[in-house]
Parts: structure tokens; C-alpha cells; sequence
């Protein structure tokens, strides 16, 4: 019986899915292969084609989507604003797409209050599959980072903006089921609610890039990169504490993304001078930018991925993460990756250190770092997320 109703706050491009909507765009693929879909429910569809029923959570949406971007792009509207609008919006038609027809909504979006009361009394069963950690959890950590390093006026952000914060709680307690796919998410989750139905199905829940690894010899140059769109809790503060207090005359550090302008003031106020490192800005070509490579640090004070890691390991590059990444679920310490305390930029800089001084043994781990992630597949973790929904 197709009784599945998938929910994906994330729009579908022209081409593809995106972000956290791969998670739904696979598990739903999965569903309708062995007849228990009823249909994915996005954002937008846009022109993307899917074998399976997919429809958009209203006609209207791909337009309000867009004003909302207008707005966002002209600063009529901050982004914590914008955001809450859109999941708003997007809860608010979604209601009316629920029917009897639905037995088990299956979400990544927390923020729906209004369906999951219409889900309550039509007595169909729910679960948040959460692809970031608990928020009150993010939202405690933003706050003692803002005080670490002395950050007085902040912008407001989506984890911090008090509104949406109290629709997530009230959302959450409503939800049958919750699944976690990493230990990070189930840990800040089991910390502050129910651990009864919170469900542990640890997996990998993006395709895994095609392994391409990177055939270059060991060269004495020591080049570490960074790669995100750095907010605070990215901890590229923590990467330059740490790259000011080793000797980097033959290392070099190479940050790409872009970085949101609380850190740009730490880094012109505490690192402005610090030696060899190099700004890129946004970067359209992932292998371009890991070629030569000798290490990867993610430095994240909490994060459910991140993806970058994988895209390093599949190119034979190790990283460096700290506990709270839920990659850590996929290598193994000074095996196929270097794992680190968080907020400890004095443990960075030994592990920076000692593969500064071990050019050589990195290689290995960048291999086995490549293993580790080829160990993995996404059908394997789809079929034993559709067990534990019970699908």
C-alpha cells in the first residue's frame, strides 16, 4: 500500500535534488520501488523529473520563493526572517496535502506545527529524520562561542531568532519518531528529549562522490586547505589560533568559501597578519581546489557532516575533525583521519604539527581514509532507514 507521504523542505533544481533534499530524494526513490510511496512533497519542483510521484507543496511557491529571494538580495528581509517566512509558507500549505490516504509522514523539516496537529487527529504516525543537531543545542554553542571570543554585535541567525526556535520545540515534541543518522545528532537530541523515540540508524545519507584519488607525489611543501561557508560554528577562528602558534614557514593554509561577517571581524581583529595563509572566496571546483593537497581541517564546533570530508577522503586526502562531526562515524583516529577535542585550537596545532613533520605517513592515511568511505553505500543505509521507519 503507498501510504509513505516524504516531505522535504528543500527545493528540487532543474537537474537535481539539493542539500538535506537528497536524503528524501533517495529514501522516496526506494519507497516507490517496493510500492509503499505515496508522493515526495518539496518546496519546488522546478523542471526536475523523478520517476516517482513528486509534486510541489503549492503552485504558488516557486513565486513566493522568489520574492523572498528578491527581498533577501535588496536587504528588505534579514535571512533568519526570510527563512522563517518560507518554512511557514511551506507548513502552511502542506496541511491541506494530508489526507487519510497517508499513514507514516516522513519528514527532514521540523518547522510544521499545523500539519503535524492534522496529523495527530487523523492518527497518522510521524518522524523528523534531523539532518542538523538538536538546535537548542547549536543555539547554546553559538552563544558560548560569541563569548569566547568576545563577539558584541552579532547578527541575528536562524538558530538564535527566538520565533522559530519555539515552532522547532513545539514541532519536535509533536513528532512519533525521530532518526538519527549520525551519533552527533543523536547524542544533542537523546540531551533534551525523550530518548524513547529517538532511533539510532547511523549511515551515510549523500551519495558518496565516485573515488578519484589524487596520484601526486609527496612533496615537502605541507599545504592544508579549509572549505566552507564559514559561520562561526565552522570553527575557522579555532584553524587560525592554531596556525599562529606553529611554524608554518613551509606550510601553507588555503581557505575557501565564503564567511559571514562575524568572522571576518575576528580574523581582521585577531589574524590579519598571520603568516601564509590565502583567501578564495567561493569555490565552483572541489578537485581544483583539493589538487596537492596534504590535509583537509574541519575545525566545526558541531556539524552533521560534513561533506567535504568525503570529498577529501575520495580523493586520498586525510582530514582533521573534531568530535562533534558526525563524519567521525566513518573513520577511525590516526587510522583514516585525525580526530580532535573541540574549541581546542592547542590540540590542532600539535595534530598540524606532527603531519608537518610526517608528510609522508599522511599519504597512508589519505588512503585509508579512501577505504573507509568505499566501505560505505547509500543503499545500504536507505534499506535500513526503511526498516527503521518502518516502511
Amino acid at each position: 500500500m503507498n501510504h509513505i507521504v516524504v516531505i522535504s523542505l528543500q527545493s528540487l533544481t532543474a537537474t537535481s535534488a539539493a542539500g538535506g533534499g537528497k536524503l528524501t530524494y533517495y529514501l522516496a526513490r526506494h519507497l516507490n520501488e517496493i510500492g509503499k510511496l505515496n508522493k515526495l512533497i518539496v518546496s519546488s519542483k522546478g523542471k526536475f523529473t523523478t520517476s516517482f510521484p513528486c509534486r510541489p507543496v503549492s503552485l504558488l511557491s516557486r513565486y513566493y520563493l522568489l520574492l523572498l529571494n528578491g527581498l533577501l538580495k535588496m536587504g528588505f528581509v534579514k535571512y533568519y526572517r526570510k527563512r522563517f517566512i518560507e518554512e511557514w509558507l511551506f507548513d502552511f500549505f502542506l496541511q491541506f496535502q494530508i489526507d487519510r490516504t497517508c499513514r507514516l509522514l516522513v519528514s527532514i523539516n521540523p518547522y510544521l506545527p499545523r500539519t503535524l496537529r492534522k496529523c495527530k487527529r487523523l492518527g497518522i504516525k510521524t518522524c523528523l529524520i534531523p539532518t542538523t543537531p538538536e538546535e537548542n543545542e547549536i543555539n547554546r554553542l553559538l552563544s558560548e562561542e560569541r563569548k569566547r571570543w568576545s563577539v558584541k554585535n552579532y547578527e541575528m541567525d536562524a538558530y538564535s531568532y527566538e520565533p522559530r526556535l519555539s515552532v522547532y520545540n513545539e514541532s519536535v515534541e509533536m513528532f512519533d519518531r525521530i532518526v538519527a543518522y549520525t551519533s552527533v545528532i543523536g547524542k544533542t537530541f537523546s540531551e533534551r528529549h525523550s530518548v524513547d523515540k529517538i532511533i539510532s540508524c547511523l549511515g551515510l545519507s549523500w551519495a558518496i562522490p565516485p573515488t578519484k584519488v589524487l596520484d601526486s607525489p609527496v612533496s615537502a611543501r605541507f599545504k592544508v586547505v579549509y572549505l566552507a561557508h564559514t559561520v562561526l560554528l565552522k570553527g575557522l577562528q579555532d584553524l587560525l589560533q592554531s596556525w599562529s602558534i606553529i611554524d608554518t614557514d613551509r606550510a601553507e593554509l588555503h581557505i575557501g568559501g565564503n564567511i559571514d561577517p562575524v568572522v571576518l571581524n575576528i580574523i581582521r581583529e585577531r589574524f590579519q597578519g598571520v603568516n601564509n595563509v590565502f583567501y578564495h572566496d567561493h569555490i565552483s571546483d572541489i578537485q581544483g581546489f583539493l589538487k596537492d593537497a596534504s590535509l583537509l581541517v574541519c575545525p566545526s564546533i558541531i556539524d552533521a557532516g560534513p561533506a567535504t570530508v568525503l570529498e577529501a577522503a575520495s580523493c586520498g586526502i586525510p582530514s582533521v575533525m573534531t568530535e562533534k562531526c558526525g563524519a567521525v562515524d566513518v573513520f577511525e583516529n590516526n587510522i583514516s583521519a585525525f580526530i580532535i577535542p573541540t574549541s581546542d585550537p592547542e590540540s590542532l596545532a600539535l595534530v598540524l604539527s606532527r603531519c608537518m613533520n610526517s608528510l609522508s605517513d599522511l599519504k597512508i592515511v589519505g588512503q585509508e581514509a579512501t577505504k573507509a568511505i568505499e566501505r560505505q553505500r547509500l543503499a545500504d543505509f536507505i534499506l535500513r532507514l526503511t526498516e527503521t521507519i518502518g516502511g
